[in-house]
């Protein structure tokens, strides 16, 4: 990690997992993550390793089977033509019903009318009088880039992972004796046109041998008789070497309108620990969806119908309404 990040008032919402809300939360501030063998990596600059020689080869036949990459083409991308102005108050930071749409003609080469939308909040419930919803213009920027720049390439090559550098050896790159004879500025630009950082990895293995293993075809031939096939293919998503990757943003889960907390007592006095709020070994309060607010009351009826006891800090978790994807804070 590079720069250096501000604080913020975050919160996990419902539904969303650990490693949901860490992606949110590291996506939407430029920052990305992969994994290797060992360790997993948090990243908003490349760290420095050594370029991998990839061989181009272009013919579709590769009656060699040569380990190399054989086709390369840009990635297309549709969006819409919108421009997004918004205002912040830090008094009012939020409201859900503050977003208001108007049209203004925006006149270019074909007088194409264009969009925007103002936010209006108008609400006050913030701690800190900040809003982390908005993403920054210069993130914006920077994932349009990546997506006007990145390539597609397929190869045959198993190695690759994520986060690898490699150049491309192609005659039409490598004439080493006119590059000499180039100035700066033209070898810049010949580097920039082969190396390159893979920032998505698609693989795809066909082996005959698992789906004959795997389907009971009622015949006696044996698997040795059979003619089996096996490849390896990926298509990898490559960005230039000079560009920092920026990852998609991710939108917060709707939680529901309302939700409550529940104390988790140790003792069956619940009025002993009604100021005590219980976590887990990770710090988290464990919440629930208000909606089975009537069906408790329900059952509260019924229990008390039947001379059962309903002191229990734990009564909710022995319903039959528990619900087992019960979220955490």
């Amino acid at each position: 990690i590079h720069f250096n990040y501000e604080e913020q008032e975050l919160i996990s919402q419902y539904n969303e997992s650990d490693l949901d809300f860490i992606t949110r939360l590291s996506h939407n501030n430029g920052i990305f993550f992969y994994e290797d063998e060992n360790t997993i990596y948090f990243c908003d600059v490349y760290k420095n390793v050594k370029n991998k020689e990839i061989e181009y080869n272009p013919n579709i036949n590769n009656i060699l089977n040569q380990a190399c990459i054989s086709s390369i083409y840009k990635e297309q991308s549709l969006r819409t033509n919108s421009f997004t102005h918004s205002s912040i108050n830090a008094n009012t930071p939020l409201n859900l019903l503050s977003l208001h749409s108007s049209k203004v003609p925006y006149e270019q080469e074909l007088n194409n009318k264009a969009c925007y939308n103002e936010h209006f909040y108008e609400s006050e419930y913030s701690f800190t009088k900040s809003i982390d919803l908005k993403t920054k213009p210069s993130l914006k920027e920077k994932r349009a880039l990546v997506l006007n720049e990145s390539l597609l390439a397929k190869s045959n090559i198993y190695h690759l992972s994520l986060g690898d550098f490699i150049t491309l050896n192609y005659k039409e790159f490598n004439h080493q004796e006119e590059i000499k004879n180039q100035d700066e500025e033209k070898q810049d630009k010949a580097s920039l046109l082969k190396d390159f950082i893979i920032i998505t990895n698609t693989q795809i293995l066909i082996d005959d041998a698992i789906l004959a293993n795997s389907i009971n075809t009622n015949d006696h031939l044996n698997l040795k008789d059979l003619n089996l096939s096996k490849s390896y293919s990926n298509t990898l998503t490559l960005l230039k070497k000079n560009i920092i990757f920026t990852p998609s943003f991710k939108a917060k889960p709707k939680a529901p309108n309302s939700t409550q907390g529940i104390v988790i007592g140790e003792s069956k006095d619940i009025e002993s620990e009604r100021n005590t709020i219980y976590t887990d070994e990770h710090g988290r309060v464990k919440v629930r969806i208000n909606l089975y607010a009537n069906q408790e009351e329900l059952d509260n009826d019924t229990f008390i119908a039947n001379d059962i006891d309903t002191n229990s800090s734990n009564l909710s978790s022995n319903t039959y309404k528990s619900y087992h994807h019960t979220p955490f804070l």
